[in-house]
């Protein structure tokens, strides 16, 4: 999706889900957190809403090379030991920080 000229990612928790146990109470918790949390090392939060379905949805930042564990498991790319490491530091610290806001 695209919002003002930005390449966005929309994370939709379809109406099947609605009817699960916790679900939409997980998912709006989320919300919570994404909204009033920012980090470098964690993906940007842009806006929450329901489409016309009704169903709830995140708009978050577009990772242009897709998710770190889609990047790792990918044979065909080369990644060296300290980018490796850079991206493991990456994530502690985004989850340091989450772990933190409690």
């Amino acid at each position: 999706a695209e919002l003002r000229g930005m390449l966005v990612v929309i994370k939709k928790l379809h109406r099947h889900h609605l009817l699960v146990d916790n679900s939409l109470r997980e998912f709006q918790r989320e919300v919570e957190l994404m909204r009033t949390h920012r980090h470098p090392n964690l993906v940007l939060f842009l806006g929450a809403g329901t489409d016309p379905r009704r169903e709830p949805f995140l708009a978050m930042e577009y990772a242009e090379r897709g998710s770190l564990m889609s990047i790792l498991s990918d044979d065909t790319t080369a990644i060296s030991h300290s980018d490796r490491l850079r991206f493991m530091l990456d994530a502690a610290k985004g989850m340091a920080y989450l772990h933190g806001c409690d």
